[in-house]
């Protein structure tokens, strides 16, 4: 692994556990923080790599490297506002959910070598919050259900879509997996309604509110069959989001759906 000392501008973006810099040739430079694993970047330079091949559009990643002592990935820069950031009522809410879906259906089509659904979700699961009751619960609903071997991407919502001049990129690929895309359908769902319980103002409401139903009436339109499987998969997708960082809501929505689902 190449490792250098260079003095660096200030972060143009900075998140929870890394630093986004400017970098060579048009790239941005992710240099993770400290306490970020060195499996956990391999891992996400793996999965995105393994996605781009796969012929999904998200960011092209460079080899990782050491810089100033701490692990970055060069990547592609992105220049465009999130979907998220367009859904200023309803209507707008509904083209972004049409949007989202397209996307989703696509990658869908799609598979690669990455790790299985089921064997992600019962890690997750099985060192997440809720009780052992709980867990053995949700566990045994997974079990019931089918399996599959696209790709899914594991935290797709309306915030991890950039819109690019180029097109629509696809970030925060760190837990994509391969398994049963209505269970993706599913997190999505989940991690959407998640955003009603924010404070939104009521513009923001109605446009998240049409943003989930364009999104699965679309996606359903291109991708016939099988809605009503992703009901039975939301508490399973609900326990794997409690078990991770899921900003931007508290912990009680998907409990909620947990308790709902496993009725």
């Amino acid at each position: 692994m190449e490792s250098l000392t260079l003095e660096l501008e200030p972060p143009i973006a900075s998140g929870a556990t890394a630093d986004i810099h400017d970098w060579r040739n048009g790239r941005v430079l992710k240099l993770y923080r400290d306490f970020v694993p060195r499996a956990s970047a391999v891992r996400e330079a793996r999965i995105t790599r393994a996605l781009h091949d796969a012929g999904v559009r998200v960011p092209a990643v460079g080899e990782l490297l050491e810089v100033n002592g701490r692990l970055g990935l060069p990547m592609e820069k992105l220049s465009g506002p999130t979907l998220a950031s367009r859904m200023v009522d309803a209507a707008a809410g509904a083209r972004a959910g049409e949007t989202a879906a397209g996307i989703h259906a696509a990658m869908h089509a799609r598979t690669a070598e990455l790790q299985t659904m089921r064997v992600q979700f019962r890690w997750v699961i099985e060192r997440g919050p809720l009780s052992t009751g709980q867990k053995d619960r949700v566990l045994r609903a997974m079990e019931a259900l089918p399996d599959g071997d696209r790709i899914c991407h594991g935290v797709f919502h309306a915030g991890n879509i950039v819109i690019t001049d180029a097109g629509p990129v696809v970030i925060d690929c760190v837990v994509a997996h391969r398994g049963n895309p209505l269970a993706d359908v599913a997190q999505t769902r989940v991690a959407m309604t998640e955003w009603l319980y924010i404070g939104l103002p009521e513009a923001g409401r109605r446009a998240v509110e049409r943003f989930i139903d364009a999104y699965e009436k679309r996606y359903f339109e291109l991708l016939p069959g099988g809605r009503d499987e992703v009901a039975a998969w939301m508490p399973v997708v609900a326990a794997v989001r409690i078990s991770l960082g899921h900003a931007p809501s508290s912990d009680e929505p998907l409990r909620a759906i947990i308790d709902a689902g496993l009725q």
